[in-house]
């Protein structure tokens, strides 16, 4: 898509394909943001479990 977007030399389709690219970026933004929700909340989870662990020599 991108490719197109500087190959393309109507404008009309340039900002269309531009707004189509900004669209999926964003959206791929917001599920990394959820993937690293997770992985914090998993992450801090482990450390919590680990801190109430007796320790083991």
């Amino acid at each position: 898509m991108a490719k197109d977007l500087w190959r393309e030399k109507n404008p009309i389709c340039r900002m269309n394909l531009a707004l189509q690219l900004a669209d999926v970026a964003t959206t791929l933004a917001r599920l990394e943001v959820e993937e690293a929700r997770k992985f914090q909340q998993e992450s801090a989870s482990v450390e919590a479990k680990d801190s109430t662990e007796p320790e083991k020599f």
